[in-house]
């Protein structure tokens, strides 16, 4: 063995490939250390700035399923977009779905450097994906965390050409230019220009399973943002009458406590990049809301705030099952969705979704495709509206 070799096995130093991270490796012990910034991709974003060109940026590691639909609603209105994000997560599957699109991963350090450099006023808009930065692990719906102008104090564009995506209405806008993502049709909604994005590349809309049906669930596991205890307990009830189905959980979080024969009915796959999640929403049949109007907490997405979710099930197409206080905020009925009314309900409504036929699944998924239609034109309208705002004020 070369001494060379040697070396590199007892002692390594490698950068990941968005620059965020420095990888360590000790006597075969990998350490991941934080280095917080891509100088070299800042550095080309600043230099090569191309015309009639605008910047989407994301200062948190979260909202990134919304960012396609925000460049694609903005390529469709005839501009060029570059993105920046702070984080580690991959957006590849948008550079092969927008050809023309620029993904640009950076570290916290550089995300600040970028918007403070002088350079950034040739773009023509800049949209904030977060109008939040999320600090110090609080809650994110906390009344505490910054406004991202507040957060980074030396951003060198004009505060009129800034949009500011808000996903959490009740918060004052920064200025005028507010985008929410639903209408809630409550003096909160109200305030912004109502926006969906719900574009994901070239993903494949499919009809519903011969054999075996497929439920999905996707987001963080935690009490507040949906009831898992109910998924549970249903899925035990459900056994007992059928076991033509399973449940695929994706997201990160609390661990599911699932023990005894309804195990074997999960497929509980984590946290996945976006690919893989893309790939499981297109195998599933079903979209599990998991909504509780018994809990408080779920009160929010009927308030000031929605769920990822809405945007997986409009841009796959995807039949849900949602409770009806939840369902009439959203706009769906039993033309489009499967609602139930009480929590007891969604067991029988789960049989009803598994001894559906083709038929009858493909007329629902139809009328969820035309309001998922009319949802994007109305939101590409209103990014219209906004934009013409934004320079008969300049």
């Amino acid at each position: 063995m070369l001494i060379s070799d040697l070396k590199q096995k007892i002692f390594s130093v490698e950068t990941t490939p968005v620059k965020t991270h420095k990888v360590v490796k000790i006597f075969g012990v990998k350490l991941k250390i934080r280095c917080d910034g891509n100088r070299k991709a800042c550095n080309q974003l600043i230099a090569d700035i191309r015309k009639n060109c605008v910047l989407i940026v994301e200062t948190n590691n979260c909202h990134y399923e919304v960012i396609p639909g925000f460049a694609k609603y903005f390529i469709e209105l005839g501009y060029n977009v570059d993105i920046a994000v702070c984080g580690d997560e991959r957006l590849d599957f948008l550079s092969d779905a927008l050809r023309s699109v620029r993904v640009y991963n950076l570290g916290e350090k550089d995300i600040e450097r970028l918007l403070s450099a002088a350079a950034i006023c040739k773009y023509r808009y800049i949209v904030f994906n977060s109008a939040i930065k999320y600090v110090g692990g609080g809650a994110t719906n906390a009344p505490e965390m910054p406004l991202v102008t507040d957060y980074y104090k030396n951003i060198a564009a004009d505060m009129s050409k800034m949009i500011f995506i808000q996903h959490h209405m009740e918060r004052q806008g920064i200025n005028r230019n507010q985008i929410a993502l639903v209408d809630l049709h409550n003096p909160y909604s109200s305030r912004f220009y109502i926006v969906n994005p719900h574009y994901f590349g070239k993903v494949k809309i499919t009809p519903k399973s011969k054999d075996i049906t497929k439920f999905i669930v996707v987001g963080g596991i935690s009490s507040w943002r949906k009831n898992y205890d109910l998924l549970i307990a249903s899925v035990r009830r459900l056994a007992k009458l059928t076991d033509k189905f399973k449940v695929i959980v994706v997201g990160a979080g609390q661990k599911l406590q699932i023990d005894g024969d309804a195990a074997k009915y999960f497929d509980i796959r984590g946290r996945l990049p976006y690919r893989e999640m893309f790939a499981a929403m297109e195998e599933a049949d079903f979209f599990l809301c998991l909504l509780d109007p018994e809990n408080p907490d779920h009160d929010r997405y009927v308030s000031m705030g929605t769920s990822g979710s809405f945007q997986l099930i409009y841009g796959f197409a995807k039949l849900c099952l949602i409770q009806s206080k939840f369902a009439a905020a959203y706009e769906f009925n039993h033309t489009n969705s499967l609602v139930y009314e009480n929590n007891a309900d969604l067991v029988p409504l789960m049989q009803q979704a598994i001894e559906m036929d083709g038929a009858a699944y493909a007329r629902l998924q139809s009328e969820l495709k035309n309001k998922a239609k009319n949802i994007r034109e109305r939101s590409l309208r209103n990014l219209k509206l906004l934009l013409e705002m934004i320079d008969s004020v300049r």
